[in-house]
């Protein structure tokens, strides 16, 4: 999936572990409740995406555009990683 256009696709409750998404496109993309465990998301286009409910444990956010994503509290991020810093959208 590297540098594919997944913009806007239904990933509800998939699951996308360990998979390589670097420079992909996923703005808008429904991502809640997917298993993105350990998946590398370098660089990676997230803007907008729903990322409610999702993991995200292990995997590689570096240089991920996150800006307006939507997360809540159950989202599950990387360790060490300043969730409070994303430009994105808290769920209530």
């Amino acid at each position: 999936f590297q540098q594919a256009d997944l913009g806007g696709c239904d990933f509800y409750a998939g699951s996308l572990a360990g998979a390589s998404l670097v420079g992909a496109n996923l703005q808008q993309a429904n991502l809640q409740a997917a298993n993105l465990q350990s998946a590398n998301l370098q660089g990676a286009d997230l803007q907008q995406a729903d990322l409610r409910d999702a993991d995200l444990q292990q995997a590689d956010l570096q240089g991920t555009c996150l800006i307006g994503a939507r997360y809540n509290a159950a989202t599950q991020w990387p360790a060490g990683f300043a969730a409070e810093l994303v430009r994105g959208i808290a769920a209530q």
